[in-house]
Formats: structure tokens, sequence, C-alpha cells
């Protein structure tokens, strides 16, 4: 039997001007949108995510992580200026 993945690549829209980013969400340690939320704040040195969206509908914080799929687009909805990420 195959094993089950114990993580998966998503892709984050942070800003629709800047690239996407590819990051990598860890099974072992996320069960939930907003502990993916805090994974991607402290991983990506960003200030608090207001809310994620996978294809325009919103991801509720207590949602359980199985909900994405590897390679999916996560678009962030927060302020424009709460975010201060690193430029490269």
């Amino acid at each position: 039997t195959k094993m089950a993945a114990t993580r998966f690549r998503l892709k984050l829209d942070f800003d629709s001007k800047k690239p996407l980013i590819w990051t990598f969400c860890d099974l072992k340690k996320v069960k939930t949108i907003q502990e993916l939320c805090l994974e991607i704040e402290r991983k990506h040195k960003c200030k608090k995510i207001v809310s994620l969206e996978l294809e325009n509908a919103l991801l509720p914080p207590e949602e359980p992580i199985g909900i994405l799929e590897n390679g999916d687009t996560l678009d962030s909805k927060a302020a424009p200026e709460l975010w201060n990420l690193r430029s490269s």
C-alpha cells in the first residue's frame, strides 16, 4: 500500500503584483487552516494573515488542512500595510 503524504507544496499569492511563492506544508505539524496561517507567518516572516482563500472562496480557520491538495494556490487576504515580506 502507498504511504500517505506527510507534506505537500502550496503556492502562496501574497499580492497579485508580486510573483507566487512555493511553500511546503508539513502535515505532521499543521492540522487546520489557522495553524497553516501561523506557519506561513513564521516561515515567510510576514505579519498576521487575515484569511486565506482557495479558488475565490474563504477557508475557515477551523477547517481541517485536508481540504487542501498538493499544488493548490492560496490567496492571502490582509491589508497591504500588514505585509513585511523579504524581497528576493
